[in-house]
């Protein structure tokens, strides 16, 4: 069975801390708002499965 993972922050943080995605199909979702997060270092990691 397969692992879905969702992963927040923006995408330039998500790329530094997850260099296991390189070379993988992801989907990427735009949330609304303008603000950006309180640091580089706070990307979140949910899997379900």
């Amino acid at each position: 069975m397969q692992t879905v993972q969702v992963l927040e922050g923006v995408l330039e943080e998500i790329a530094a801390e997850h260099p296991e995605l390189r070379r993988k199909r992801v989907r990427v979702i735009v949330l609304p708002g303008s603000s950006p997060p309180p640091s580089l270092s706070s990307s979140r990691l949910y899997m379900n499965g």
